[in-house]
C-alpha cells in the first residue's frame, strides 16, 4: 500500500484520505443511528408519548399469574391406539317417562346423537340420577338389556298463517333448533320444535323446491333454477349460478372430522351443483341422461344420486361419481332415505332396492310384480268393475320414504298411502298412524321430529322416542319424567374380509389406522392385562385366518340363494389379490384398493398393518435407533411364527418371533434402521403369519431408543427451552370425559394413544410436567367422572403409597404424594360436550363431584391446598354455585387494529362472566382457562397476544392461561407465538394490578392510518413488595415511541424489547429519568424496576 501511495501526487493522495475519513464517517454515523434507534438511546422524548403511573391499585384480586392450558405433548408411543382400546360411546339423555325396568327418550330432546339401530345399546351400563333445585343423587345402575329405537308419538296438527293456508311445502331443513319448510309463491316458514308456524320474508319472487341447512347456513332452490343462500334465515342471497330447469333436491354432506362440510344441488338431466353455502359451481360427471331427484348420505360416508332414468350413481367426496350398476333399472327412482346401518331407495311402478347393515344393494321383488308385497298391492286404486286380479294390478309409484330406524321404513305412495314395515322389508302393512289422511309429503328431522304435509296445505308433526329396558329393575319407585341418564357403551371391533367382495366401499388408510389384509378376520378381544389396575384397557385385537378355497363352479352352485341368485356377498373374483395386497381399515370398513408396500412376503396369510403417523416423532430423530414392544399370544392350530417388520421407500427391516401356544408373552426387540427417520416419512409397521390359526396383540409399543413405554417423552423431560407458567391446566387429560375408558387417566402412557383426534396422556406424565415447569396442576373432570373413579382420583393424588392406587403413582415416577410436590391445587369441573339440558343440572352435577371429592379420605388432609372451579357455560349469566372460582374461554379470531377495539372485546368478556344470583351484580372473579392464538383468521403478533393474556388479570380475571401444543414442533423448540407470549408474561404472580397510566403529555405521531400512538398503545403496570412491572403493547402498524415517568428515579430500571414475533431485539439496564423507549409495530417492551 505504501508503494502504490508513493505513485500518486501530494494532492491526489489528501482527496483519497479525505474521502475515505467522510465514508467511515457516514458508516460510523449511520451504525450508531442504528443502534440508538433499537435501544432509544438518543430517542428524543418531544415526538414521545409520556405515561405517568399511578400508586393506586384497582385490583380486585391478587394475580395468580399466567399459565398453560395443556392441549398435547409428543407421544413416546409413535404407533396409534396399540392397545386396540374399543369405541366408547357416553352420552347424557333426559327421560320423557319411565316405569321400574324402562324409559323413553324423546329424541328432539337429546344433545347427543341417540343411535336409530334397532337394540344398539343392548350392553351399555346406566346410571340413574334424580335431582331436585339444588342436588343431584344417584339413585340406580344398571345394563341396557333391550332397545327400541324410532318409536312414533300420535300426530299433531302445526298451525299455519292464514296467509299461507293452502300452499303446499315442498321442503323442510332444520337448523339452530329449528325446521325452515319452504314452497311456492316466496313461502319460507320457520317452525320452533314442538310449536306453530311463523312467516319469514323472502325478498325474491320465487317458487321454491327444496332447501337443506349446514352449520354455517341455509340454502334453498327455486322452479327457475336458482340457488339462495342464507347465513340466518333472515336475510337471502342469490347466488350467481343458475340451472336450466327446477332446483330439484339440495343436501348438505358433511365430512367425518371436519368443521364443514359441502353442499349438493341438482338440477335437469346432468346437471349437478358443488360446493360451500355462498360459492356453489357445476360439476362435470358421468350423469348424463338422468335428474337427480334425491341425495342419500348413508352411516358409512356414501353419498348416492338417484336419477329419474333409473341410474343410481355414489361417491366418497362428492365431485368423483361412479354408476351403482347394480341399481340400474327401468323405472324412475324418485325417493331415499338412511338410518343406522340401513339405506332404501324407491322409484316408480312400486320399485324398492335396500341394502341393509351397510353390505349391498338388493331390489324387494327382483323376480317380478307377483313377489312384491302384496299390501301394496291391496292399496294400489283400481277399477272395481273390471275384476283385476291382485298380482295384476299396477302398481303406485313410491314417492317418499321414511327410514326411521335400521328396521323401520314407512314409504309413500304417489295416492297419500303409507306402508310401514319393521322388519327391513320382509313384511308390510298400511301404517294406521298415518291413514287418518292422505299424506303429500313427509320429511324427518335430524331431531327425531316428522313433518306430513296432507292435500289442501295442512302441516301436521309427530315425534320419535326410544324406548331402553334395563336390568335390574328399580328397587323401590320408577324413572320418572327429568331423571337424568348417564349412559356407556363400549363398541369392539369386528371385520371378516374372508370373502369380501371386490366392489367393497373404497377409501385411503389414514396414518395412524389398523387394516387387515383381504382374507382374515379380526375380532376384539380380551385385555393381556385383564382387571389389572391400571393397565387393563379393556382389549385386545385377534387376528384369524382359515385356508381359502378358490370358488369353484360346483360351490358357486351350492351358494345360491332359494330363488336361485347367487348370494353377492360370498363374491370373490381374486382371492390371491385380496389375500396379498388388499388392505381393509379395521375401523371405517373400507379398502384400499392401490396395493401397499410388502417386499418378499407374498408367503404370508394374513396381516396387520399400521401406517405410523410420524409427525408423532416431531422433530427427525438423531439416531435411527428404534425399540419394539408387544404382548402376544397364539392358537394352538397356529405355526408359532410371527413375523413383525417395517416397511416403507426407505425401510424394509424385520424379525421372525416364535411365540408358544398358551398364555400371553410379552416381546422386546431394538431396530436400527439405515437412515435417520423424519416427521414427513413413509413408514408402515406389519404382522403377519401363514397357514390357519389366529394370534392376539395387545399393548403394541414403538419409540426412540431412549424413551420407555409409559414414562414422559425424552423430547420434553430433557428439553431446557420449556417456559415457566404459574399454572398448567390438564386439558389432554381426559378424567371422565365422554369417548375415553374410565380411568383412562391411570394408563400407562403411550400405551392407549389414539389418532390425533383422541390423543391423551398419563396424570402422572402430565404431574411430572407440572412439577418440572414449577407450576400448580390444574385438573379438569368432565361429566362421565363416576363416584369410584372419583375415589380413585383423590387415592392417587393424596393417598397412601401401599393403595393400589398410590403404587400406580409410584409407578409413573412420583416419589411421595402428588399432594405434597404442590402448594396449590386447582379442580374443575366441565361439561365439554355440553350436554346437560339447563343450569339446574349443570350447578348439580358441580355439586355432585365436589362432594364426591371433599368426602373420600384423602381429601381432608389437603382441603386447604384445594380450589374448586366451576366451568360451566350457564345460560342465564349467573353464577348457580359458590364454588372458589369460574372459568371461562377467551374468544378473538382477529388482531387489534386499535385500543377502541381491544376495549370492546375486554367489555365483552368481562359481562360474559358469571355474577351473583342475589342480584347485586358482584362479579365473581374469573379464570381465563383458554385462549388459542392459532385459531385467528390471520397471523397474531405478540402485541395481540399480550394485550389478551394481561388486559383485564388482575381485575376481574385472576388467571389467564394460554393454549400450548408441545406436540408441534414449534411450541416445543419455543419459537411458536403462545409459547413466546408466556415468556413474556412471566412472573406477575402475586402482584397487584395498577390503576391505568395517565397520559400527560401526547406524542406529535400519526401513522398511515390516521392513528395516534395512543390509539395504538396500551399498557398495564403490575407491583408487588419487591418490583413494578410495566408492559406497553403497539397495537398499530407505525413504531411508536413512549416515555414512563412515575418510576424510582434513584433506581435503575431494566428492560426487553421484542418485536411482532415476539423475538427480543433489545435488552439491558437504563436510568429510570427521562428515557424513553421505541415500540416496533405488534412489539412488546417489558420494563421492571426492583425496590428496595
Amino acid at each position: 500500500m505504501s508503494r502504490f501511495f508513493r505513485h500518486l501526487s501530494g494532492s491526489l493522495r489528501r482527496r483519497v484520505l479525505i474521502v475515505t475519513a467522510i465514508v467511515m464517517a457516514v458508516i460510523l454515523a449511520v451504525t450508531v443511528a442504528i443502534v440508538s434507534r433499537s435501544t432509544d438511546r438518543l430517542t428524543s422524548r418531544r415526538n414521545a408519548m409520556v405515561l405517568q403511573l399511578s400508586d393506586q391499585s384497582i385490583g380486585r384480586n391478587a394475580v395468580l399469574g399466567t399459565g398453560i392450558n395443556l392441549t398435547g405433548l409428543p407421544d413416546n408411543n409413535l404407533i396409534s391406539n396399540g392397545s386396540f382400546s374399543p369405541q366408547l360411546f357416553q352420552a347424557h339423555y333426559a327421560v320423557h317417562s319411565g316405569t321400574a325396568n324402562a324409559f323413553d327418550i324423546k329424541v328432539s330432546e337429546t344433545r347427543t346423537d341417540i343411535s336409530l339401530t334397532e337394540n344398539h345399546f343392548v350392553g351399555a351400563s346406566i346410571a340413574i340420577y334424580r335431582e331436585t333445585l339444588s342436588s343431584m343423587d344417584e339413585l340406580h345402575d344398571a345394563v341396557i338389556t333391550n332397545y327400541e329405537a324410532g318409536r312414533i308419538m300420535d300426530k299433531t296438527p302445526v298451525l299455519i298463517p292464514e296467509e299461507l293456508a293452502g300452499i303446499a311445502l315442498t321442503g323442510f331443513a332444520e337448523w339452530e333448533g329449528h325446521t325452515y319448510a319452504c314452497g311456492p309463491h316466496s313461502t319460507l316458514l320457520k317452525i320452533p320444535s314442538g310449536g306453530d308456524a311463523t312467516a319469514m320474508s323472502f325478498d325474491f319472487l320465487s317458487d321454491l323446491t327444496a332447501i337443506a341447512a349446514g352449520p354455517d347456513g341455509l340454502m334453498t332452490g327455486d322452479a327457475s333454477g336458482r340457488l339462495f343462500s342464507s347465513r340466518d334465515g333472515v336475510f337471502w342471497q342469490l347466488l350467481p349460478l343458475e340451472m336450466s330447469t327446477a332446483v330439484k333436491a339440495i343436501a348438505y354432506v358433511p365430512i367425518p372430522n371436519e368443521a364443514n362440510g359441502f353442499f349438493l344441488a341438482s338440477g335437469g338431466p346432468g346437471e349437478l351443483m358443488f360446493g360451500r353455502l355462498q360459492d356453489m359451481s357445476p360439476l362435470a360427471t358421468p350423469i348424463k341422461d338422468d335428474a337427480v331427484t334425491a341425495f342419500v348420505v348413508t352411516e358409512d360416508d356414501i353419498i348416492y344420486a338417484l336419477g329419474d332414468q333409473g341410474h343410481v350413481y355414489f361417491s366418497m367426496n362428492g365431485v368423483e361419481w361412479t354408476e351403482e350398476t347394480e341399481l340400474a333399472s327401468e323405472n324412475a327412482w324418485l325417493a331415499g332415505d338412511a338410518s343406522g346401518n340401513l339405506a332404501f331407495f324407491t322409484g316408480a311402478a312400486g320399485q324398492m332396492a335396500i341394502r341393509r347393515a351397510n353390505g349391498l344393494f338388493e331390489f324387494l321383488g327382483a323376480e317380478g310384480p307377483d313377489s312384491l308385497p302384496r299390501a301394496l298391492r291391496r292399496i294400489t286404486p283400481y277399477d272395481p268393475d273390471a275384476d283385476i286380479p291382485l298380482r295384476k294390478r299396477t302398481l303406485p309409484n313410491l314417492s317418499g320414504v321414511l327410514s326411521v330406524t335400521s328396521e323401520k321404513i314407512v314409504v309413500l305412495t304417489e295416492s297419500g298411502d303409507t306402508l310401514f314395515s319393521k322388519d327391513q322389508g320382509e313384511t308390510w302393512q298400511p301404517y294406521a298412524l298415518f291413514s287418518d289422511q292422505p299424506i303429500s309429503r313427509m320429511s324427518l328431522m335430524p331431531s327425531g321430529d316428522i313433518y306430513l304435509v296432507h292435500p289442501g296445505g295442512a302441516l301436521s308433526r309427530t315425534e320419535l322416542t326410544s324406548r331402553f329396558t334395563f336390568e335390574p329393575a328399580l328397587p323401590v319407585g320408577e324413572v320418572q319424567a327429568d331423571d337424568l341418564i348417564a349412559l356407556s357403551l363400549a363398541t369392539g371391533y369386528r371385520m371378516d374380509v374372508e370373502n369380501q367382495d371386490l366392489a367393497a366401499r373404497e377409501g385411503d388408510l389414514r396414518a395412524g389406522e389398523w387394516s387387515i389384509s383381504g382374507g382374515a378376520e379380526v375380532a376384539s378381544s380380551e385385555d393381556a392385562d385383564v382387571g389389572r389396575t391400571g393397565y387393563d384397557s379393556v382389549g385386545s385385537l385377534e387376528i384369524t385366518f382359515k385356508e381359502y378355497t378358490a370358488p369353484t363352479e360346483e360351490n358357486e352352485r351350492g351358494s345360491q340363494d332359494g330363488d336361485g341368485t347367487v348370494a353377492t356377498e360370498k363374491r370373490d373374483a381374486s382371492s390371491a389379490f385380496m389375500r396379498h395386497e388388499r388392505l381393509f381399515s379395521i375401523a371405517r370398513q373400507t379398502v384400499f384398493q392401490a396395493p401397499v408396500n410388502n417386499p418378499n412376503r407374498s408367503y404370508l396369510s394374513a396381516r396387520l398393518s399400521q401406517r405410523i403417523d410420524l409427525s408423532r416423532l416431531v422433530v427427525g430423530n438423531v439416531l435411527p435407533l428404534f425399540r419394539l414392544e408387544f404382548d402376544v399370544s397364539r392358537s394352538d392350530d397356529a405355526d408359532g411364527e410371527l413375523e413383525v417388520w417395517f416397511s416403507g421407500p426407505l425401510v424394509n427391516e424385520g424379525k421372525v418371533f416364535t411365540v408358544p401356544a398358551g398364555g400371553w408373552r410379552h416381546q422386546r426387540e431394538t431396530f436400527a434402521f439405515t437412515k435417520k427417520l423424519h416427521p414427513e416419512d413413509e413408514l408402515w409397521i406389519n404382522f403377519g403369519f401363514t397357514g390357519s390359526g389366529s394370534y392376539k396383540l395387545d399393548n403394541v409399543w414403538f419409540g426412540r431408543s431412549e424413551d420407555a413405554r409409559g414414562a414422559l417423552s425424552s423430547l420434553v423431560a430433557e428439553n431446557e427451552t420449556l417456559p415457566l407458567a404459574d399454572v398448567l391446566r390438564f386439558d389432554c387429560v381426559p378424567i371422565g370425559r365422554a369417548g375415553y375408558l374410565s380411568e383412562s387417566w391411570c394408563l400407562p402412557e403411550g400405551s392407549t394413544s389414539g389418532i390425533r383426534e383422541k390423543r391423551f396422556h398419563n396424570l402422572g406424565c402430565v404431574m411430572q410436567l407440572a412439577d418440572l415447569l414449577g407450576a400448580q396442576p390444574w385438573l379438569v373432570v368432565d361429566m362421565h367422572a363416576t363416584e369410584v373413579e372419583l375415589a380413585h382420583l383423590m387415592e392417587y393424588i393424596a393417598g397412601s403409597p401401599l393403595t393400589p392406587y398410590g403404587r400406580l403413582r409410584s409407578r409413573d415416577g412420583a416419589i411421595g404424594k402428588w399432594s405434597d410436590r404442590f402448594d396449590v391445587m386447582y379442580i374443575e369441573i366441565v361439561d365439554r360436550e355440553n350436554v346437560l339440558q339447563n343450569d339446574v343440572t349443570r350447578s348439580n352435577k358441580v355439586r355432585w363431584v365436589i362432594d364426591r371429592l371433599s368426602s373420600s379420605p384423602e381429601f381432608h388432609a389437603i382441603r386447604n391446598r384445594v380450589f374448586f372451579i366451576d366451568g360451566m357455560r350457564y345460560e342465564d349469566g349467573r353464577s348457580h354455585t359458590s364454588t372458589d372460582y369460574h372459568a371461562g374461554d377467551f374468544i378473538n379470531r382477529t388482531p387489534f387494529a386499535n385500543t377502541e377495539e381491544y376495549n370492546v372485546v375486554l367489555e365483552e368478556w368481562v359481562n360474559a362472566m358469571p355474577r351473583w344470583r342475589t342480584g347485586d351484580h358482584h362479579i365473581y372473579s374469573e379464570l381465563m382457562r383458554s385462549f388459542d392464538v392459532n385459531g385467528w383468521e390471520t397471523a397474531s403478533r405478540l402485541a395481540d397476544a399480550i394485550g389478551v393474556m394481561l388486559g383485564d388479570l388482575g381485575d376481574h380475571t385472576a388467571l389467564s392461561m394460554m393454549n400450548v401444543d408441545f406436540s408441534l414442533p414449534e411450541a416445543l423448540s419455543g419459537q411458536a407465538m403462545n409459547v413466546r407470549a408466556l415468556e413474556v408474561t412471566g412472573g406477575l404472580f402475586g402482584m397487584e394490578r395498577l390503576a391505568t397510566p395517565t397520559v400527560i403529555r401526547k406524542s406529535g405521531s400519526v401513522s398511515e392510518e390516521g392513528l395516534t400512538v395512543e390509539e395504538t398503545t396500551i399498557y398495564e403496570v403490575f407491583r408487588s413488595r419487591e418490583e413494578v412491572t410495566v408492559i406497553v403493547a403497539n397495537l398499530g402498524k407505525s413504531t411508536s415511541v413512549i416515555s414512563i415517568e412515575g418510576l424510582d428515579v434513584e433506581t435503575d430500571v431494566f428492560f426487553d424489547l421484542y418485536d411482532y414475533r415476539g423475538y427480543p431485539i433489545s435488552s439491558g439496564m437504563r436510568s429510570s429519568y427521562r428515557e424513553a423507549f421505541t415500540l416496533l409495530p405488534g412489539g412488546v417492551v417489558v420494563i421492571r424496576q426492583h425496590l428496595d
